[in-house]
């Protein structure tokens, strides 16, 4: 699903002068968020 979202997902920006110094290449990605059950506990001892 996520793969989905991010073929389709969509950029805004207040202005398109914005992306003046970008390439039309350019690849705009997000964070990645990690998920509650995705977290790793770590072991003290």
């Amino acid at each position: 699903f996520g793969e989905q979202v991010q073929d389709y997902a969509d950029l805004y920006t207040s202005r398109v002068s914005n992306f003046l110094y970008y390439s039309p290449m350019q690849v705009f990605r997000s964070p990645r968020a990690i998920m509650p059950h995705e977290r790793v506990t770590v072991r003290r001892g």
